[in-house]
């Protein structure tokens, strides 16, 4: 049996060889699942329900992506997203033939349609993750970026009867709250946290505003959701309570340093400080269209997911990803572990040392983790 540190260096080589030699040489984490992209709201960050209100994938369709991610043998994650997910009349029947697979799943909602038959519905299934999204600590500032008057009490109400019934059964998915970070909403960041704390979410995650959700290297860092240089010192005092308040009650996930929310809005990060993998993440559309951050490159309506990703298109746009300069905090590009060499190998030998194994197995899992390392060698050889 496989010790888990050394299946960790084996998926980190591979995220790393794979973005230097832009070959997808390990299958992506991520595979959001954008069900449909009609939505029962009007958020003023979100451009995804412009485009392809027509298109919807069949429930056919799903479980053919499904079926793929789970013959991968990976640690590939569904995401049910939208759109709003629960407008479709299937879901449960996407959701329980996703996690029959064994596959970890997670569905995102505005909790707009959320009501107690639905949340008996999750909290018995065997979902991993629901998050609702909540933009504001209050009304008023939630409903304006959301653009639908009781969105905000819907969202809590939402969340409210999910703890219940979760504490009731004893047992469910995480319950999490989404947050996205933006000028609107800068001030209340911290109460948002305190209204997750009383409400009993398990987790909260803040995500800072990008422009174009189809393409964040288009996205141009403008407009008045874009924090300004004014409010910078505001970002940084939240970001400082957001900080002592993890520390004190836990609860919120940091998937990077929350000090780069101010560089990110006041535009200093660097590419040196936050980078992207280009394997990490895919997304499929309504339409089927399998896509990236450097855009479409297959369908599943004609392609495997996996020949999609070795599309000519698909080395142009993972070529595209690794030049881009605008460094977007978005965690499901992110993959930190397996950016640095010496890092990844650091990490490895620690937890080997921490190990109470024999010298023998320790000696046999250095060979092999050479052995790896020299593979890759010869693969960066033959590409020169």
């Amino acid at each position: 049996m496989k010790k888990k540190y050394f299946e960790e260096l084996e998926t980190n080589l591979a995220y790393h060889f794979g973005k230097v030699l832009n070959k997808p040489l390990v299958k992506p984490h991520w595979v959001f699942i954008s069900l449909l992209h009609k939505c029962n709201l009007k958020c003023q960050m979100c451009g995804v329900s412009k485009i392809l209100k027509e298109h919807e994938l069949t429930f056919k369709e799903v479980k053919k992506i499904i079926d793929e991610v789970a013959s991968w043998k990976s640690d590939s994650r569904i995401q049910l997203t939208g759109g709003e997910v629960l407008l479709r009349n299937d879901i449960f029947d996407i959701v329980n033939y996703s996690t029959s697979k064994n596959l970890v799943t997670e569905l995102v909602s505005n909790g707009m349609i959320l009501n107690q038959e639905k949340a008996e519905k999750i909290i018995s299934s065997d979902l991993w993750g629901m998050a609702i999204s909540l933009d504001g600590a209050t009304a008023k500032t939630h409903d304006d970026i959301r653009g639908v008057k009781g969105s905000f009490d819907k969202a809590v109400n939402a969340l409210k009867l999910l703890v219940k019934e979760k504490k009731s059964r004893k047992k469910g998915p995480q319950i999490s709250i989404w947050t996205t970070v933006m000028n609107n909403n800068v001030e209340e960041l911290e109460k948002i946290a305190h209204l997750a704390k009383k409400v009993g979410v398990d987790c909260l995650v803040y995500h800072p505003v990008v422009l174009s959700q189809t393409d964040m290297q288009s996205t141009k860092q403008e407009g008045g959701l874009w924090i300004p240089k004014s409010k910078i010192s505001i970002l940084k005092e939240q970001t400082k309570k957001l900080i002592e308040f993890k520390e004190k009650y836990g609860i919120i996930e940091f998937t990077h340093n929350p000090t780069l929310f101010a560089k990110y809005f006041d535009k200093t990060l660097r590419k040196q400080e936050w980078t992207c993998n280009p394997l990490e993440f895919i997304d499929i559309g309504p339409n089927g269209a399998v896509q990236s951050c450097g855009g479409d490159f297959g369908s599943i309506k004609h392609l495997s997911l996996a020949e999609s990703l070795n599309t000519k298109k698909a080395e142009e746009s993972r070529e595209l990803m690794k030049r881009c300069e605008k460094p977007c905090l978005q965690t499901c590009w992110a993959r930190p572990d397996a950016e640095d060499l010496n890092e990844i190998f650091k990490t490895f030998f620690t937890k080997l040392n921490q190990d109470k194994i024999r010298k023998e197995e320790k000696k046999k899992l250095l060979k092999q983790s050479l052995i790896l390392l020299n593979n890759y060698e010869s693969m960066l050889k033959k590409a020169k």
